[in-house]
């Protein structure tokens, strides 16, 4: 019996346009965003989706009713697929973190497995609780497919995880654009399979917001 998961990284929100870490902030999208998701929402279309999850951040959960269009599922709000809490980092520019935590942003870039957000969380914790609210999503669900509307550093760590590598390898997981989409199966086993991830090839070019943000290194 296979479990399919759909892994959606929300649209752009007024934090990726302005160029902030947005982290556990709930920050409202973007006309953009708004038009990403009427491309998500087309080609998420035909998906046999069965559940649908959204992070509680309100980016996430206007990415999730976008997704719902076309299936008219219950939307099930889980906290623990939420963004990393980014701690005294949120609200700054990217541009302005290497003066304000020439430490911690080192690690963000470089060393993420490292990382420790001040006030917030590490990203070690980011990759358990995302391993385990998603296995405890699949094990309740067992032969559904699903989707859930989650983050891009949250969905990072969980492909890590899916991917079979550890923390420590989680630079070679590539960051995904706002509304791609990443598919995972589970066996009866709970064994994780990466079917593809980070697809974002639903978007126009003109609608694509992240591809110049080089939040990691090898960033597309």
């Amino acid at each position: 019996m296979v479990t399919t998961v759909y892994l959606m990284r929300h649209c752009e929100a007024q934090g990726n346009l302005l160029g902030q870490f947005q982290g556990s902030a709930d920050m409202d999208i973007t006309e953009k965003g708004a038009r990403q998701l009427e491309c998500l929402a087309q080609r998420m279309k035909e998906v046999p989706l069965q559940k649908l999850v959204s992070s509680p951040k309100i980016r996430a959960q206007k990415t999730a009713q976008a997704v719902n269009r076309y299936h008219n599922l219950d939307i099930e709000i889980v906290p623990g697929v939420t963004e990393i809490d980014g701690g005294d980092m949120e609200g700054h520019r990217w541009d302005e973190l290497p003066q304000l935590f020439p430490l911690q942003n080192e690690n963000w870039v470089n060393y993420p497995w490292k990382y420790e957000a001040p006030h917030g969380e590490r990203m070690v914790d980011v990759y358990n609780r995302m391993r385990d609210t998603i296995l405890d999503l699949v094990r309740q669900n067992r032969g559904l497919t699903i989707g859930i509307a989650s983050h891009g550093c949250a969905i990072k760590n969980f492909l890590c995880f899916a991917m079979g590598l550890p923390l420590e390898r989680i630079l070679e997981v590539g960051w995904s654009e706002n509304t791609a989409v990443s598919c995972v199966t589970f066996d009866e086993n709970l064994h994780p399979t990466v079917v593809f991830k980070n697809d974002s090839d639903h978007l126009p070019p003109e609608l694509y917001s992240m591809k110049l943000r080089k939040l990691w290194p090898g960033m597309k």
